[in-house]
């Protein structure tokens, strides 16, 4: 199976099924569970598209619920990847609240990328996630982080930061809580919820004011030599620029396409509880009919191009104002990474940072 457009990364969802019951999560418990066909037929996508560095991520749900088909997976993947001479990174977005010797054992062996979901404080992280028994999940996923950094290299490991709109006053308690914890070279990136509560004038600004700050705090301790974390949307930038592209243009296929269970695929999760549902299904990876995309290919200047994204998401009105935190974390992330790439090229900690952040993108 071969296509025409680049495509860098695929967000495979294994089952929705999970268990932990987050008051604010888009998944609709529904237990589908994505089948070995729709996976491989997914992977082929990836693999076979133009491109050489490709990055599979598997969510859910919770994707360790499905540990046979991710070994499946891995198997498949890493097969055709060394076939089609591709360079494939591996990751597993998990609330790491269950993990036993068999998968961390396989994770290493296998140098999976693992990223796990924190909202901060114990208060506030079991007031949003919680087992489906009600008992907040704060104190099994620290323990089970600390013992994920003992048998993983820090760049294979990245923390879900999640960002919530009656939280955003806590910014900086939360992410300084995740900076304290004893583990070393934090790779944090970002998960800023959507279609759960209204982001008003004031939480947007609170997130804003507070994200200049850990901007600044990032700044100060590269150039002070001091334990730093990363930030995977700045290593995103340092490496591909990332979002240099986006706020300029890009095609969606390369870093956003999402496949879900059924095989339907689209360019957004948050989508696939609307009543127009059908509206933002782009194509199934069963069929690969992938509708008026079929024969486009990208081309940067053209106006349709320059159009794609915005006619797609144009019937979702309900993203405005988490589109505009989204805004300020690009527009902050783009200048906070030029500055480092710009003092990158007489600083020696600069340098250092920018080649330790290259290593982790995913």
């Amino acid at each position: 199976m071969k296509i025409n457009k680049k495509i860098s990364k695929i967000k495979l969802t294994l089952t929705t099924n999970c268990n932990l019951a987050c008051n604010y999560c888009f998944v609709k418990k529904t237990n589908e569970r994505t089948s070995f066909d729709v996976a491989k037929k997914s992977i082929d996508l990836l693999l076979n598209s133009p491109g050489n560095e490709k990055l599979l991520s598997l969510y859910g749900g919770e994707p360790l619920l499905m540990f046979s088909l991710i070994k499946q997976i891995v198997a498949y993947s890493q097969k055709l990847a060394s076939k089609n001479k591709k360079k494939l990174t591996i990751s597993i977005c998990t609330n790491l609240t269950f993990i036993n010797e068999e998968i961390k054992k396989f994770i290493k062996e296998n140098s999976l990328k693992i990223t796990i979901s924190v909202v901060g404080i114990a208060k506030d992280h079991n007031k949003f996630r919680s087992f489906i028994n009600g008992v907040g999940s704060h104190q099994k996923v620290i323990e089970n982080i600390k013992e994920i950094f003992k048998i993983l290299p820090a760049e294979n490991i990245g923390i879900s930061f999640v960002v919530l709109p009656e939280l955003s006053s806590r910014l900086l308690d939360n992410i300084q809580y995740i900076n304290n914890l004893e583990i070393s070279n934090k790779n944090i990136n970002f998960e800023i919820i959507q279609d759960y509560k209204e982001w008003d004038k004031n939480s947007i600004e609170n997130f804003k004011n507070s994200y200049k700050k850990i901007s600044q705090k990032l700044l100060r301790s590269i150039s002070q030599k001091k334990k730093t974390t990363y930030f995977n949307i700045i290593n995103w930038e340092l490496e591909k620029k990332a979002i240099s592209q986006k706020l300029g243009n890009s095609c969606p296929f390369e870093y956003l396409l999402e496949i879900y269970p059924s095989g339907d695929i689209a360019f957004s999760p948050f989508l696939l509880n609307k009543k127009n549902k059908k509206d933002f299904i782009i194509g199934n990876v069963k069929e690969l009919k992938l509708k008026r995309y079929n024969n486009c290919q990208y081309i940067k200047n053209d106006k349709k191009c320059q159009k794609c994204q915005q006619i797609y998401f144009q019937k979702n009105k309900s993203f405005d104002n988490a589109n505009k935190v989204k805004m300020y974390y690009d527009i902050i992330s783009l200048a906070t990474a030029r500055i480092i790439q710009e003092k990158g090229k007489s600083e020696k900690s600069f340098k250092n940072y920018i080649t330790e952040a290259k290593k982790r993108c995913f």
